[in-house]
């Protein structure tokens, strides 16, 4: 074996590294998932070299190149890396650093790459200036499902039949909350529709051809436009695919890089899912073929026999001339449960629960022998048409942000990411749950590979005790509080396994 194998799990706070060297050696690595590493300052050697204190499990001068800030003074700017001595903990700098900075004062460094190459780059034990080994690469990723919740995706321009326009907006008139008065529009992810003259019958026979004139117009109307990504859908084209196939290959002619074709992304019937599910794909198309092109191109400098693999939400592993942004929604969580239900089945389990707690979210699944399978998913009333692991997921993570408000305690939905991250990364972030497990003891904070400031999450959670005492005007015991948040997480996480077991009425022991 003369090539590196390592598989990568990118998650909304965390980045997690497996890799094995043409040795044989096994790597085990974590870094943030905005692709920096962070330390302390233990003191300055001089006005240009730092002693610092990391746990960045890598000892191999490598930094070279890269640049290096404070987080909590950002009036500081970015300063170049010009050399490092990990083995005496030095890091030299090509200017004098600001007079500010003292024992304690928490620094990053980056190379503006993202977190999967950063992971590379350490397990190797490559310089920036260095191209990376040949290399297997298995990736699992959230950012499709993180753009979707943050609503980041591109601008998308939709291509539908003639007299259909509004039919996204019309929907199927289904009300999800039967006595809801204030009904409010939904959110659907494109900028513009334009209606194509073409026709087809329900068995797939031309009623009216697309014509050259007609792509020619529509041409004309994007031409000049700032949308950078289409989808085409139109009536029936899961019968026959040549009119799609004919506006697709005319705007690909014409320079526009990320097309989305209904009839290429699903053959099913019910042409509003369809919509959907091109809609979906096209809106998270030009994020993740950069993130991911971005990726394989470093990976090919290298070496040409370097291969890159993403795993897919139905737990499959494709190349990228394979892969549909739709298809990735689940890509980390589904590798999560291929990995486990394999271990299980080694030890002699063939009916397997598995959770999978992660920064943002927590993930739990069912393994009775086989994989079960969804063929439709809904995602803010918009239904995806892609096979995807049954995967049930709630906003409890490590991440997740406790608070008070309304008079209650709550945990989540929203989470604290990797940036600022939970307050006890000391960036300024908010109390999560990872603070609260911290403060109870049940996490070590040396084990981490990021400086740990449990004196940031202690000031965080006193705040929001005082917020309690300050609204029902009695003091509250530190402790009960603590215990009230994590149960709140842990009360969520029991309910995503609940819905997966009993609650879809199989009995999974006798």
């Amino acid at each position: 074996m003369n090539h590196w194998k390592i598989w990568i799990d990118t998650g909304g706070t965390f980045t997690d590294c497996l890799a094995t060297s043409p040795e044989g050696e096994e790597t085990r690595l974590k870094v943030l998932s905005n692709g920096v590493l962070r330390g302390k300052v233990k003191a300055l050697a001089n006005e240009k070299t730092l002693l610092i204190s990391e746990q960045w499990q890598v000892k191999v001068d490598i930094f070279d190149g890269y640049e290096l800030c404070f987080p909590s003074f950002p009036q500081w700017g970015y300063h170049q890396i010009t050399g490092s001595r990990l083995d005496k903990g030095e890091i030299t700098l090509l200017n004098n650093m600001p007079h500010a900075v003292s024992e304690g004062t928490e620094f990053e460094i980056t190379a503006r790459e993202e977190a999967p190459v950063l992971a590379m780059r350490l397990v190797t034990q490559s310089k920036l200036s260095d191209l990376l080994p040949p290399i297997q690469l298995r990736l699992g990723f959230t950012k499709g499902t993180n753009a979707l919740l943050e609503k980041n995706g591109a601008d998308v321009v939709l291509l539908v039949t003639k007299g259909f326009a509004d039919l996204p907006i019309i929907g199927t008139q289904q009300r999800p909350h039967l006595f809801q008065l204030d009904i409010p529009n939904p959110w659907l992810p494109f900028t513009r529709v334009i209606e194509v003259e073409e026709r087809l019958s329900a068995d797939g026979q031309v009623i009216t051809a697309l014509s050259e004139d007609e792509i020619h117009k529509v041409l004309d109307l994007l031409k000049g436009s700032k949308l950078t990504s289409v989808a085409i859908s139109f009536l029936h084209a899961y019968k026959m695919t040549l009119h799609e196939e004919k506006m697709e290959k005319a705007l690909l002619d014409a320079g526009f890089l990320h097309v989305s074709r209904s009839s290429a992304l699903s053959s099913a019937l019910k042409w509003l899912p369809r919509m959907h599910t091109a809609l979906i794909d096209a809106y998270l198309k030009p994020l993740l073929m950069s993130y991911l092109k971005g990726i394989e191109s470093t990976l090919l400098l290298g070496s040409n026999e370097s291969t890159l693999q993403i795993m897919t939400s139905d737990g499959a592993l494709v190349p990228l001339a394979l892969f549909h942004p739709k298809d990735s929604l689940l890509s980390g969580p589904a590798g999560g449960i291929v990995g486990a239900s394999t271990l299980a089945k080694r030890s002699g389990f063939n009916k397997t629960l598995t959770l999978d707690m992660g920064g943002t979210s927590t993930d739990t699944a069912r393994f009775d022998g086989q994989y079960d399978y969804r063929y439709s998913t809904t995602l803010d009333e918009l239904e995806l048409q892609s096979p995807v692991l049954a995967i049930e997921t709630v906003a409890a993570g490590g991440g997740s942000i406790c608070f008070f408000e309304n008079g209650r305690l709550q945990v989540g939905p929203k989470s604290a990411g990797a940036s600022p991250g939970p307050a006890c990364y000391g960036a300024g972030g908010p109390l999560t749950l990872s603070d609260v497990n911290i403060l109870l003891g049940k996490m070590d904070p040396f084990c981490f590979s990021i400086p740990i400031f449990p004196d940031k999450a202690k000031e965080k959670f006193l705040q929001l005790v005082q917020e309690m005492d300050s609204f029902y005007g009695i003091k509250h015991h530190p402790i009960d509080v603590l215990k009230g948040l994590e149960r709140i997480g842990n009360e969520k996480m029991a309910d995503a396994i609940r819905s997966i077991s009993t609650g879809t009425g199989l009995i999974l022991w006798n």
